[in-house]
C-alpha cells in the first residue's frame, strides 16, 4: 500500500531527529552547525534537570500523598477515642455522683460540692432545657476529670477501676496520637518546602529537528568517509524518503490535474448545452421579429391606400 504525503512527510522528520539525536550520540562531530550543537547540547542538559525536578516532584508528591492518608487515619482514630473517652467520663461521674448520694464509699468524701449546682444557673435550666443538659454534662465530665487526676485509691470498688484503667488508657492513646499527627504536620510541612515550582520540558524535538534539518541540507559540507556507518545510514534513508515524498507529491498533482481537467469538460459540456439552448431562442425570437415587421410593413401600405 502506497504512503500518504502526509505520512511520508512526518517519516522523514523523524528521521531527521534521529539523525541529530545519532550524531549527538556518537563520538563524530561534523565541522558544521557548532553554533546550533552548542545551542541544542545546552537545551539536552536543561531538559534533563528538568525530568530530574519532575521525578523528584513526583516522589515528593507520593510522600506526601502517603503522610495525608496517615494524618487523616490517625485523626478519625482520634476522634473515635475522644468519642469514647467523653462516654467513660460521662459514665464516672455518674457513677461518682450515685455515689456520692448514697455515701457508701470512702473516695466520695469532698466531692459532694461538686455537685451544687448556682441558683441561677437553675433559672435558666427552666428557659432552656437544653442548657441543663449541657450543664450537666459539664459538671460529670468536670467531676470525672478531677477524680482521674486525684491519688484516691482506697474503696474503689471493680467497676469504677475499670472504667478509670479505660479512660486513663484513652487519654493516653489519645496523646499518642496528638505527638503522631504533629510529627506527621512536620514532615508534611518539610516536604512542601521541597516541591519545586512546577516547569514544563521545554520543546527538545523542534530542537532536534531543525539541527537534523541543518546538517541534511548541508551534507556535502561534512559528509566524507570518516562520517560513521550509522549516521550515513540514516542519510541514505532520508534521501530515499525525499525521493518517494516528490514521487507521492507529483502523483498528487497529476490526480489533481486530472480531476480538475474533468471538472472544465462537464462545465464545457454544461456551457455548450446552454449555448444550444440560447441559439435555439434566439432563432425563435428573430422568427417573431421577422414576423412582427412584415406585419408592420402591411399595415403601412393599408394606412397609405386610405389616402
Amino acid at each position: 500500500m502506497t504512503e500518504s504525503l502526509t505520512s511520508l512527510l512526518k517519516k522523514k522528520n523523524d528521521m531527521l531527529i534521529l539523525l541529530s539525536k545519532t550524531v549527538l550520540a556518537c563520538s563524530y562531530e561534523p565541522l558544521v552547525g557548532m553554533k546550533e550543537r552548542r545551542e541544542l547540547s545546552a537545551l539536552m542538559r536543561e531538559n534533563e534537570a528538568r525530568r530530574k525536578s519532575i521525578d523528584e516532584n513526583r516522589e515528593i508528591s507520593e510522600r506526601l500523598s502517603s503522610i495525608e492518608n496517615a494524618m487523616a487515619d490517625e485523626s478519625g482514630k482520634m476522634r473515635e477515642d475522644e468519642a469514647l473517652l467523653e462516654e467513660k467520663l460521662v459514665k464516672i461521674g455518674r457513677y461518682l455522683t450515685a455515689s456520692c448520694a448514697s455515701g457508701t464509699a470512702s473516695y466520695t468524701a469532698g466531692i459532694s460540692d461538686a455537685g451544687r449546682r448556682n441558683p441561677f444557673k437553675r433559672v435558666l435550666e427552666k428557659i432552656d432545657p437544653a442548657m441543663g443538659q449541657k450543664e450537666e454534662m459539664r459538671r460529670l465530665r468536670s467531676l470525672s476529670e478531677s477524680f482521674l487526676s486525684s491519688e484516691v485509691i482506697d474503696g474503689l470498688d471493680d467497676e469504677l477501676i475499670r472504667l478509670r484503667s479505660d479512660a486513663v488508657c484513652l487519654r493516653n492513646d489519645i496523646s499518642m496520637r496528638a505527638d503522631t499527627l504533629s510529627s506527621l504536620e512536620a514532615e508534611r510541612a518539610k516536604q512542601n518546602a521541597l516541591l519545586h515550582q512546577d516547569v514544563p520540558l521545554l520543546e527538545e524535538d523542534e530542537a532536534h529537528l531543525a539541527y537534523g534539518s541543518y546538517l541534511f541540507e548541508s551534507g556535502e559540507k561534512w559528509v566524507n568517509e570518516g562520517t560513521p556507518e550509522e549516521v550515513l545510514d540514516i542519510i541514505s534513508s532520508i534521501l530515499e524518503t525525499e525521493s518517494a515524498i516528490k514521487e507521492r507529491d507529483e502523483k498528487d498533482r497529476e490526480k489533481v490535474n486530472s480531476l480538475r481537467a474533468e471538472e472544465i469538460d462537464a462545465l464545457i459540456r454544461e456551457n455548450s448545452l446552454h449555448i444550444k439552448a440560447l441559439e435555439q431562442e434566439k432563432r425563435r425570437i428573430d422568427a417573431k421579429i421577422e414576423a412582427l415587421n412584415r406585419e408592420n410593413s402591411s399595415l403601412e401600405e393599408e394606412k397609405n391606400a386610405l389616402t
